[in-house]
């Protein structure tokens, strides 16, 4: 309650929802020019995308703390799962973000791909992002397992 952001967002959300909606069908009927457009525009650009996005969202939290692998000493089970980081824009580097829970990197490897993370220094870049947190390679090593399991 303390963060006046969230507590706009919270007041505002049932607008924001509404909008959310009614921006896709507006789109697709000026688009289009018609009714249907707009309805086909609602449902991809509405309902089909808080579908996806409410499916990957809740994906991670279960997928990626039963399979996967792990690299690092944690206390739970979080797993990276590799084939849903692309489609959860790198949030599936899951037991990277439980081990380094600051880090605004969620892949930590040159191959784990993390379009969030690339974002963020895109915004760093341009000066909208600051004190970002990178996790340095001798603080990853240091919590390192010996051996990696699936």
């Amino acid at each position: 309650m303390a963060d006046r952001g969230m507590r706009i967002v919270d007041r505002t959300f049932p607008w924001l929802v509404v909008v959310s909606l009614v921006v896709p069908f507006g789109a697709g009927y000026l688009l289009s020019g018609s009714p249907w457009g707009g309805f086909t525009g609602l449902l991809w650009g509405g309902f089909v995308r808080i579908f996806l996005l409410h499916h990957v969202t809740f994906s991670i939290n279960s997928i990626c703390h039963l399979w996967g692998t792990r690299r690092f000493r944690c206390d739970d089970e979080s797993r990276n799962v590799f084939w849903l980081s692309i489609l959860s824009f790198g949030e599936a580097w899951h037991h990277n973000h439980h081990a380094f829970p600051t880090s605004a990197f969620h892949g930590l490897k040159r191959w784990e791909v993390d379009p969030g993370g690339l974002f963020i220094v895109t915004l760093e870049r341009f000066g909208l992002a600051w004190n970002v947190v990178r996790i340095t390679p001798e603080r990853q090593e240091r919590k390192e397992v010996a051996s990696n399991t699936a």
